[in-house]
């Protein structure tokens, strides 16, 4: 039974259907340095079959591990994994057997396959296929130890889709590890242009490149469905519809099948829509948990979300043609679209048409705040996925913006004090035609995509019109809020990624003026709180490495406090890295020392004498 198991198990797909050639991404994969390399991309888009060419074009030594739901066993997952190197390195021996799995029998059994690796000289591709069946933290500690130390000579590919590996993140920030997602794994024009030129096409179809393109977005399933099957009018090949039955909707909840069904037919899918539209009070959970999943949803930004046009037909299909009318006229009661709307719909910036000055229809404010600025880690304005629209014509006018960004909500400034504020050489004419100048720029920019109203003027005294915008800096303050109410409700990974989307660097750090100073420290502090908060969320689960991860970034940002370094002291201790804890303690108390001539706190001082001396002396 074991070696029927171990030959279905341990052996590489046989792909015979993926005519698209794509050297170029095999290449990227080839030349990449890191020794791990995550392919994290949902169902379709080639990442078992990319492999299977990458081995079959370079010739190179593998072995495949085909992960199942019975491989989130520990022993299980081992004796797979033994077997494979067994097959790939000489001499090779299983661990000793283990009676009481805990994380110092893993830390034995890795050990000892390190060290036989040590010896040898060869070179091997390690593949684990359908990696999202993983979730035992004592696997993730076998590899986490086993990638750490692995010898030169050893890559591992991770294929998985779903919610993203946390434990490797950690590689990730090192560089060790690299990774392959949607974007990546998209056919591309150029390789799809390349092919349908070669002949090789097994139909003839009457879609050029382009329409191929725009109805699969390069998903790989749905672009190989139209060369190959489009026209097929018999056999046993599955269509669309029946691939994403089986693959993603039958797996669903029936509470989740129907929402995801009903929610298509809406014409704009956000949690509030839903919520009203669909009364679905679990809208917002629902719709995370598809992105995070990967099950082609994606969330574009402002709250909106998006399927896959080709999943929204299959969805649309399964609705029942009365019910799609019940949905699409309650939606048009409770969210009609105000008059003047068209004049910027989201189109129009994809083709980058620009409104028509003349008889142009100013929105309200409850509709105006459809565009998203990003202060952290530079200026940028963004409308769901097109981004950076503004061009900034001289850095001035970047300034003059943030300048009015900054002032509190209705505080008008005179022009005075903006000249002050971003001129701190020059007197007379010169700094009034430069002040006009920037002002000049700054409105013309903002104009050509529909906001005519940005910079409003009474009494010689000038306000920005800030109701246009969705701020990643009030993402970061609500965050910051609901954690803080509600922590133990927070999924540690998850809020990991999204703090780090939100905070990409400091505050508008292009700016040097000393009046963006005050709020740039505020909102490191607030984004060093939200680490805080989830380290301790970590420790309580405790998932005592993902702490420390998040502690290490944090210190980094701030190395004198001494609240994080004691939190990440506390933490390391909790591993049992009592010796790296020591370490970091020295190394805290030689920069008090030498930078600021002062001692480590009362609070990290105790956690030193009490746990660290104690423990190692």
């Amino acid at each position: 039974m074991k070696e029927q198991l171990l030959a279905s198990k341990l052996r590489m797909p046989d792909i015979t259907c993926n005519g698209i050639n794509r050297p170029e991404l095999l290449d990227r994969i080839y030349q990449m340095q890191s020794q791990v390399i995550i392919l994290h991309a949902g169902m379709g888009y080639g990442k078992t079959s990319l492999m299977t060419e990458y081995f079959q074009t370079y010739e190179l030594s593998w072995g495949w591990y085909q992960l199942g739901h019975t491989d989130d066993e520990i022993s299980r997952f081992l004796y797979y994994f033994e077997t494979l190197l067994q097959r790939q390195v000489s001499r090779f021996c299983p661990h000793q057997e283990v009676s009481d799995w805990s994380g110092a029998g893993t830390e034995l059994v890795v050990h000892q396959i390190l060290e036989q690796l040590e010896s040898w000289e060869g070179s091997l591709n390690i593949v684990l296929d359908d990696f999202q069946y993983i979730q035992n933290p004592l696997i993730f500690e076998f590899l986490t130890i086993f990638i750490r130390y692995m010898g030169e000579g050893i890559r591992i590919f991770l294929l998985t889709k779903g919610r993203f590996p946390g434990f490797l993140s950690r590689f990730v920030f090192q560089g060790k590890a690299e990774i392959l997602g949607v974007g990546d794994l998209r056919i591309t024009k150029a390789e799809l242009n390349h092919y349908m030129q070669a002949g090789k096409r097994k139909w003839e179809t009457e879609w050029d490149v382009e329409q191929i393109l725009e109805w699969t977005e390069g998903w790989a399933v749905a672009v190989n469905y139209v060369l190959f099957y489009e026209k097929e009018s018999k056999g046993n090949r599955a269509n669309l519809s029946e691939y994403l039955f089986y693959e993603l909707f039958r797996f669903l909840s029936s509470e989740q099948q129907i929402f995801m069904t009903e929610s298509a037919v809406l014409t704009t899918i956000t949690p509030a829509i839903c919520e009203m539209v669909l009364e679905e009070e679990k809208a917002e959970d629902m719709l995370k948990y598809f992105v995070n999943q990967q099950l082609l949803t994606e969330e574009k930004g402002q709250g909106e979300y998006r399927y896959h046009p080709i999943l929204r037909d299959f969805l649309c299909s399964r609705v029942e043609p009365q019910r799609i009318e019940e949905i699409r006229e309650r939606e048009a009661r409770c969210f009609p679209v105000p008059a003047g709307n068209q004049v910027y719909p989201c189109h129009t910036l994809g083709h980058q048409k620009k409104p028509e000055r003349k008889g142009m229809v100013k929105k309200t404010p409850d509709i105006q705040r459809s565009f998203q600025l990003s202060c952290f880690g530079g200026i940028q304005i963004h409308f769901g996925e097109e981004k950076n629209l503004i061009h900034w014509r001289t850095r001035k006018t970047k300034e003059m913006f943030a300048y009015f960004w900054e002032q509190e909500e209705e505080r008008a400034i005179s022009k005075e004090e903006i000249m002050d504020a971003l001129w701190q050489e020059g007197a007379g004419q010169r700094l009034e035609s430069l002040f006009h100048t920037t002002l000049s720029y700054l409105k013309r920019a903002f104009s050509e995509i529909g906001i005519l109203d940005l910079i409003q003027m009474d009494n010689k005294r000038y306000t920005m019109n800030k109701q246009w915008f969705h701020s990643d800096t009030q993402r970061l303050k609500q965050m910051y809020e609901n954690w803080k109410n509600s922590m133990e409700a927070v999924d540690v990974e998850q809020g990991v990624q999204e703090l780090l989307s939100i905070y990409r660097g400091d505050y508008m750090e292009e700016l040097d003026g000393s009046w963006v100073v005050a709020s740039r420290e505020f909102y490191q502090r607030l984004y060093l709180q939200c680490c805080e908060l989830l380290a301790d969320q970590a420790g309580s689960q405790q998932k005592y490495d993902m702490a420390v991860r998040i502690l290490e970034q944090a210190v980094k940002l701030d190395p004198y406090s001494d609240s994080l370094n004691g939190m990440l002291l506390k933490y390391l201790c909790a591993m049992g890295e009592f010796q790296i804890a020591k370490q970091q303690y020295e190394r805290y108390n030689r920069l008090l020392k030498e930078e600021l001539n002062i001692g480590i706190g009362r609070q990290v001082r105790e956690i030193y004498q009490n746990t660290i001396v104690r423990r190692i002396g």
